[in-house]
């Protein structure tokens, strides 16, 4: 949504339901039943390994408020890091995935 459709919506107290949220790009997904899909993403995020939800989110973190440098220096850290946690390693093989190539 840019900024004149967002004007216009607030400005005249526009709602949007889900699936135009959707449309609009003011949401990542659509689901019929919103509580199902928001209980199985809240599974799937549990189940990572603890280390790597950390990382994950850092990157995310250093990529929109920190500089290049820093954002390739811990990338570069936290690639090592997860090649090498075993419980990482464990989720690629339950996944069916080789963590070799």
């Amino acid at each position: 949504m840019g900024p004149g459709r967002a004007l216009r919506t607030m400005l005249l107290g526009q709602t949007l339901g889900g699936r135009e949220a959707y449309e609009q790009g003011l949401a990542d997904e659509f689901a019929d039943d919103a509580f199902a899909a928001a209980l199985d993403m809240a599974g799937r995020v549990a189940a990572l390994e603890p280390s790597l939800a950390r990382d994950i989110k850092q990157a995310v973190r250093l990529a929109t408020t920190g500089t290049l440098e820093a954002t390739v220096a811990f990338e570069s850290y936290a690639q090592a890091a997860t090649a090498l946690n075993p419980g990482v390693r464990e989720g690629i093989r339950a996944a069916g995935r080789t963590t070799r190539h």
